[in-house]
């Protein structure tokens, strides 16, 4: 995939929900084309674990609620 998406390579990308489904599965491919990818997710394993799998970050983020939202690195 990496040679279809060239333009992700070394961008930041920020996937809420990819402890699992269909985040998990953006959280891969993202980066599979090089992104450094953040793993946002309320439930924390999840998001360590995918997070280890991509070689990126984990954040354990509560999006309904706004303090939690922005303790999220800029």
């Amino acid at each position: 995939m990496t040679s279809q998406l060239p333009f992700l390579r070394e961008r930041v990308a920020l996937v809420t929900g990819g402890g699992s489904g269909i985040g998990r599965a953006c959280a891969i491919a993202l980066a599979e084309a090089g992104a450094d990818v953040h793993v946002v997710d309320i439930a924390e394993e999840p998001a360590v674990s995918v997070a280890a799998r991509v070689g990126g970050r984990a954040h354990v983020v509560d999006l309904a609620d706004p303090a939690s939202i922005e303790r999220l690195p800029a």
